[in-house]
C-alpha cells in the first residue's frame, strides 16, 4: 500500500515494487502538489486518488526502468530530486532546457537510448538557433505616457511581470516573446509597434554542454534509482574533465576599474569593490545581511545566496558550496 508524507505544500507518495537482485527492496516515489485554491478536503481526497493511481501504475510495470520513457522519468527526476536538492535557479534553468531535449529523446525508453541518439541530439541542438528575443524600439517611457501608464510601476502592475524584467525591457535589453507580448498588450499596442525582433544565433559550445550535463544528471539518477543498469549513453558528448584557466583582471586593470568606480553611485562602488577584493560569487554578495559583517575582526560570513528565478523574482537559498 502506498504511503503519503506531507512536505510543506507538497505530498511525497511512496510504494514498493518488489526486490532487486541483491535482495534490496525497491521503492518508487512521486510528488503531488495541490492546485492553488483547493480546500483541505479536496486536497485530502485528491492525494488519496493520486496515491492509488501511482500504486496501480507501479504494479502494472509502468514505472519499471525498461518501460519508462525519458520525458516521463525526467519530470519525475525534477520533482523528486532536483526541486528538493538543487537551487531554484538551477531547477528553473533545467526546465527551460528539457523541452529541447525531449524533442529528440523524450519519446524513447531509458533502456533504448544509445550513444548515437545523444550524438544526433547534441548536433541538432548545436545547430538550432537560440530563442528569438525582442528589444524595445524606442524610449519605452515616452510610449507609456501616450498609453496612460505613466510609471514603470504601473506597467509592472498591468503586466504582472517582476521589477527586474521591466527594468531590463526599459534598458533595451533582450526579453522573451512572452514578456514582450505582455508589455505590448498592457499598452494596447501591437507587438511589432513596440518591439524589434532579434533572431537567435546558433547556440554556443558552453550552452550545448549545459544540455548534455542535464542528460547526464538524469541518467545518473536513473541508475541510482535502479531504473536502468548502466548509463553509457549519458557519457556521450560531455565536456572533458580538466582545469581550464578562467580570464581574470590584471592588477593594473583592477586598479583602473577601482578608479572608474569613484565616479559611480555608492551602492555600485561598494558591490563591485567587495566582489573584487573577496572573490565571492555575485549571488553570495546579494545574500549578505548586516549580521554577516564582523567589523571588529574585519570578516564577512557568507551564509546565503540570492538568485533571480523567472516567475518568482529574487529567491534566497543556500550557497553553492560550504
Amino acid at each position: 500500500m502506498a504511503t503519503i508524507t506531507k512536505r510543506g505544500k507538497s505530498y511525497l507518495i511512496r510504494c514498493y515494487a518488489g526486490y532487486s537482485v541483491d535482495g534490496k527492496q525497491i521503492t518508487k516515489s512521486m510528488t503531488y502538489r495541490p492546485e492553488p485554491g483547493m480546500t483541505p478536503a479536496k486536497i485530502k481526497k485528491e492525494v488519496q486518488r493520486q496515491a492509488v493511481l501511482f500504486e496501480e501504475s507501479v504494479k502494472a510495470g509502468e514505472c519499471d526502468g525498461k518501460r519508462i520513457k525519458f520525458e516521463k522519468f525526467a519530470e519525475q527526476w525534477l520533482k523528486d530530486y532536483a526541486e528538493v536538492e538543487l537551487a531554484p535557479k538551477t531547477v528553473y534553468d533545467y526546465r527551460k532546457l528539457l523541452p529541447s531535449i525531449n524533442a529528440y529523446i523524450g519519446h524513447l525508453y531509458l533502456d533504448d537510448i544509445r550513444p548515437k541518439h545523444l550524438i544526433q541530439m547534441r548536433e541538432a541542438i548545436a545547430n538550432t538557433p537560440a530563442e528569438t528575443m525582442y528589444v524595445v524600439r524606442s524610449s519605452l517611457k515616452g510610449m507609456l505616457k501616450k498609453c496612460g501608464l505613466n510609471t514603470y510601476v504601473a506597467l509592472q502592475q498591468a503586466t504582472g511581470l517582476c521589477e527586474d524584467t521591466i527594468s531590463r525591457a526599459t534598458k533595451k535589453s533582450k526579453v522573451s516573446r512572452d514578456t514582450a507580448q505582455k508589455i505590448a498588450d498592457a499598452m494596447g499596442m501591437n507587438l511589432s509597434d513596440v518591439f524589434v525582433k532579434k533572431e537567435g544565433k546558433p547556440r554556443s559550445g558552453n550552452t550545448v554542454r549545459h544540455y548534455m550535463r542535464l542528460v547526464s544528471s538524469v541518467f545518473t539518477k536513473a541508475v541510482e534509482w535502479q531504473y536502468i543498469d548502466s548509463n553509457p549513453a549519458a557519457r556521450v558528448g560531455l565536456p572533458k574533465k580538466g582545469s581550464q584557466e578562467q580570464p581574470v583582471l590584471t592588477v593594473e586593470e583592477a586598479q583602473y576599474m577601482l578608479e572608474l568606480l569613484d565616479k559611480e553611485p555608492i551602492h555600485y562602488r561598494t558591490a563591485v569593490t567587495v566582489l573584487l577584493m573577496t572573490g565571492m560569487r555575485r549571488e553570495e554578495l546579494l545574500g549578505l545581511h548586516w549580521r554577516n559583517l564582523d567589523y571588529e575582526n574585519q570578516l564577512i560570513a557568507i551564509e546565503k545566496a540570492v538568485q533571480y528565478v523567472g516567475g518568482q523574482g529574487n529567491v534566497e537559498g543556500d550557497t553553492k558550496t560550504r
